[in-house]
């Protein structure tokens, strides 16, 4: 689905060159022990931590401009979805909920969903619509968590009124601002595909739909980790200092990409194979859309970066395309390439919408 704030940043793509004299030995060599050395995130200062009411005008994100503050997403969620949750936030337990990184998804998925009913009401789409197909979405949505629930507990969905309304109520508080936004990228991306359009994408992108990437990444935290807030004042900037760093010390050509993640990446498990991540399919739901969409979107040996994603910062390099398989006739009524090509359209406009409206996150 990303400036310090912004959801999806202006990228550079740097396209890979004939590897310069020096080498990546030699540009590490310059690189001092106290450089390398990760400093972890000082504790959020109380002061700091979100709490309702005294926080409720604070501002979270802006659409167009238009400040989005703390209390219209507490009251939206109040109205919406689960019913008491502005009086709920007024108390420790409710206190501790907007504590964690489910407060910056809430923000994020407003945020989306600001900026998509601002694009639906200038479409002048019939509220009949949006509605009918935000009920498909928390229907598949809501009969997914139930299963979830069967299998991992190994027994039945709850069935009294007050326990079944509980769980509803649960999976509501959590996941209805996703299914608002999910719902509305549906009625802005009808399925609608013929045998032409199909065979069109595929020419255009049929190595995302028959393979697999190696990337490497570098990864630095900007986000508070208990909190998920973005980090600000003397933990912002040092997170801009540790930025134009890498920077600094990045290749254009990128031969130097896996030294400088083995030894900068904070994602400490992949920089210890040089930022690898192997397998990654262009709709991976192990990763977040934007990395996918901007690993996909390089040639093999090119890097772009930072690219802000909901868990920080990212430096990536696209190391190569693995074939999978290969499809000979595709075939619109073939339901996974109508899911594939759907996908890629709705992430397309997401994201396009994000740019047209200026949508920036600002927790």
């Amino acid at each position: 689905m990303t400036p310090e704030v912004s959801i999806e940043p202006a990228r550079q793509d740097k396209t890979a060159r004939p590897k310069p004299s020096s080498t990546p030995r030699a540009r590490s060599a310059a690189v001092t022990p106290a450089d390398r050395k990760q400093t972890p995130a000082a504790p959020q200062d109380p002061s700091e931590l979100l709490t309702y009411p005294r926080d409720a005008d604070r501002v979270v994100a802006t659409v167009n401009d238009r400040k989005i503050l703390l209390r219209e997403i507490i009251e939206h969620i109040d109205r919406n979805h689960f019913p008491d949750f502005e009086k709920l936030s007024r108390t420790p337990a409710g206190q501790i909920e907007l504590r964690t990184p489910r407060m910056a998804d809430w923000v994020r998925h407003f945020a989306d969903l600001t900026a998509l009913r601002t694009e639906a009401r200038s479409l002048d789409i019939k509220e009949d619509k949006i509605k009918q197909d935000r009920l498909e979405v928390y229907t598949t949505a809501f009969r997914r968590y139930k299963d979830d629930y069967e299998k991992n507990s190994k027994r039945p969905f709850p069935s009294g009124d007050s326990a079944f309304e509980f769980m509803r109520n649960k999976f509501q508080k959590r996941e209805g601002l996703f299914i608002e936004v999910e719902g509305l990228l549906n009625t802005l991306v009808p399925d609608q595909l013929d045998r032409r359009s199909v065979v069109e994408f595929y020419n255009r992108h049929h190595q995302a739909m028959s393979g697999y990437l190696t990337i490497a990444q570098i990864y630095v935290s900007n986000r508070d980790p208990k909190t998920g807030a973005l980090l600000t004042g003397k933990r912002g900037e040092a997170v801009a200092q540790r930025i134009r760093k890498i920077q600094e010390l990045l290749a254009a050509d990128g031969s130097n990409f896996e030294t400088v993640a083995a030894e900068w990446s904070e994602d400490r498990r992949s920089a210890s194979h040089g930022g690898r991540l192997e397998n990654l399919q262009r709709f991976d739901p192990r990763l977040p859309a934007i990395l996918c969409k901007t690993a996909w979107d390089l040639r093999d040996g090119a890097w772009t970066g930072p690219v802000q994603t909901r868990f920080g910062l990212h430096f990536i390099k696209r190391v190569k395309w693995i074939i999978r398989s290969y499809i000979i006739n595709p075939d619109p009524d073939n339901k996974e390439i109508r899911r594939f090509v759907r996908s890629h359209r709705k992430e397309v406009k997401l994201f396009e919408l994000r740019r047209k409206h200026r949508v920036t996150l600002l927790y």
